[in-house]
């Protein structure tokens, strides 16, 4: 998937190679019995880069990804997880959300997996707005940087006012002392 995603110094190389995976999962989204991370990889490229099989009817591809939330796999919700995903994706790209797509999501909201409630939650809500939708999953960002705040300072405000209000601050421990607590525990 990284390869696919990040791609070498050869842009054309790179189009080429999204294409046939993509277009080679596309193929593969019937057969009856896959290994579980086979469909987590075929979901993810299907569902980052599905609009460059252009050979393909876009509705049948978000069909047949659907479809594999019917099967059975090893690892349930963590597999379902990824085609949920890739289902958004799609829904993303392509616009389309047919009702019997909404009406399977709706059933997975009752799954005993809290991940896949989650995720089908997320979809039914993201499609009530669709720039949001496409602002959330733009097409083809599986390896845009994201900014992240180190220094958490975003919480400052936060922090000051649980102090003001009797919390006690933050003290860091020694992680060796936790290390050597650990390891007696080990032994």
């Amino acid at each position: 998937m990284r390869l696919i995603a990040e791609g070498t110094e050869d842009d054309e190389l790179d189009a080429e190679l999204r294409v046939f995976a993509t277009e080679s999962y596309i193929d593969l989204l019937e057969e009856p019995a896959l290994p579980d991370v086979l469909v987590q990889t075929m979901a993810w490229v299907v569902g980052e880069y599905a609009y460059l099989a252009t050979d393909y009817d876009q509705e049948i591809v978000l069909q047949l990804v659907c479809e594999l939330l019917n099967r059975t796999y090893d690892d349930e919700a963590t597999t379902k997880g990824w085609i949920i995903t890739a289902i958004a994706k799609l829904v993303a790209q392509t616009g389309l959300f047919p009702n019997v797509m909404r009406d399977q999501l709706h059933t997975w909201l009752a799954s005993v997996s809290s991940d896949i409630q989650q995720r089908c939650a997320e979809v039914l809500a993201l499609v009530q707005n669709g720039s949001l939708m496409r602002e959330v999953l733009p097409v083809d960002a599986s390896c845009e940087d994201i900014d992240v705040d180190e220094d958490l300072g975003f919480l400052d405000s936060v922090v000051h006012t649980a102090l003001q209000n009797g919390a006690r601050p933050y003290e860091a421990r020694d992680i060796s002392i936790r290390k050597e607590v650990a390891d007696h525990d080990t032994q």
